[in-house]
């Protein structure tokens, strides 16, 4: 396994104190698997407070510390690192009641989703593969560590993540495990954002509106708030993977997603903008507020509401005959309103009142009109 030299730092640092650290997860079935490593986790048998000291020379975050989980920042990544343990009970759904500290890496791979998810590496003893793991991603088959049923009721998201991997990674989910799935599903309703998380990650797959189609009816128990007739519908066009997220957040409002601006912003176009309004004017004033994202908000309404295409057709007409959208594009300037004997002062003013009438009317846009209706004002 190619490792950089920060993980090698890593090894070599516990190495030095006398304790075993293993890269752990993800990282260790996408290499057996020849995909790309994003993210690195591990595994150790140091104590949380043996971890902190182990790496005090480096910038820490440790609000994970009581559950045995500590964040290190090397040149601008992030490893975490968990001491050995296993958890006990279950509480609010999906958090163990008690968690506490193990010393062999084969009790705690026994807390893990799916055996292929159990997967370990150490820099001296190569990959570590307590629960045959190896033989599933071989078998491409998705096999959890304990009973199915025991699993989901230890945390129902691992369904929806068990789902999302037979998508990613092109793996098989057995008949037994798929009914038990529409059994149990209804658990995944009452998790809270991280349900919401596990459908964006699978947004960014290639053909996952096939895939939700063919497993809607477990999805539909699972959310819901979001997978009615419409969605299906919806998913059956040749809709934008990407723009998923703001269909679901147009379903239900309540969504808990983390939104940059931008996504915000086309978010608040697709429940503001009145798709029956086809006044010209109403969309230019629809353009000046959502500048170059309207094209993606419109696009994505097409999918919701069939009266939104007189506005898009607005929308061209406008590009097409150059139409004025801004104090810029007047054919005035500051120029021509001092030469008017305009105050510095009223400048803006001016400008504002003469776009609003261009807005109303393009054809005033020229030199001639602009200035006969600043006399007009005057008057």
């Amino acid at each position: 396994m190619k490792l950089n030299n920060d993980i090698i730092t890593l090894f070599n640092l516990f190495n030095k104190a006398g304790h075993k650290l293993y890269i752990i997860g993800g990282a260790v079935r996408d290499y057996l698997l020849n995909k790309d490593i994003e993210d690195y986790d591990f595994a150790t048998t140091a104590r949380p407070s043996e971890i902190i000291n182990i790496l005090s020379s480096y910038s820490l975050d440790t609000f994970q510390e009581k559950l045995g989980s500590i964040k290190v920042h090397l040149n601008n990544k992030t490893y975490e690192i968990t001491t050995f343990r296993k958890e006990v009970g279950v509480k609010d759904f999906r958090y163990p009641s008690e968690v506490v500290f193990v010393d062999t890496l084969k009790e705690d791979v026994l807390r893990r989703d799916f055996t292929i998810n159990a997967l370990a590496f150490n820099i001296d003893e190569g990959i570590v593969d307590y629960l045959d793991g190896i033989s599933d991603l071989n078998n491409k088959v998705i096999r959890f560590i304990k009973s199915t049923k025991n699993s989901i009721n230890e945390d129902p998201i691992r369904l929806i993540r068990a789902l999302r991997f037979s998508k990613t990674l092109d793996f098989n989910i057995s008949d037994e495990d798929l009914l038990l799935f529409k059994e149990l599903a209804y658990k995944v309703n009452d998790l809270g954002k991280i349900k919401y998380d596990e459908l964006l990650k699978l947004f960014k797959t290639n053909g996952c509106k096939d895939h939700l189609i063919k497993y809607f009816d477990i999805y539909k128990k699972a959310y819901p708030d979001i997978f009615n007739d419409k969605f299906k519908e919806i998913l059956k066009t040749n809709i934008n993977n990407l723009y998923l997220k703001f269909i679901i957040c147009y379903i239900n409002p309540n969504v808990d997603l983390s939104l940059n601006k931008i996504d915000k912003l086309v978010l608040h176009g697709l429940n503001k903008i009145n798709c029956a309004n086809n006044d010209l004017y109403y969309t230019k004033l629809l353009m000046i507020e959502y500048k170059e994202h309207l094209n993606t908000i419109l696009e994505i309404l097409s999918y919701i509401n069939e009266d939104v295409y007189k506005i898009i057709e607005n929308v061209k007409y406008i590009q097409d005959n150059n139409c004025a959208l801004g104090v810029k594009d007047l054919d005035i300037n500051y120029l021509d309103l001092e030469l008017l004997g305009i105050s510095k002062n009223n400048y803006s003013k001016v400008l504002k009142y003469l776009l609003d009438e261009v807005l109303h009317n393009d054809k005033l846009n020229n030199k001639e009109d602009l200035i006969r209706l600043i006399d007009k004002k005057s008057d």
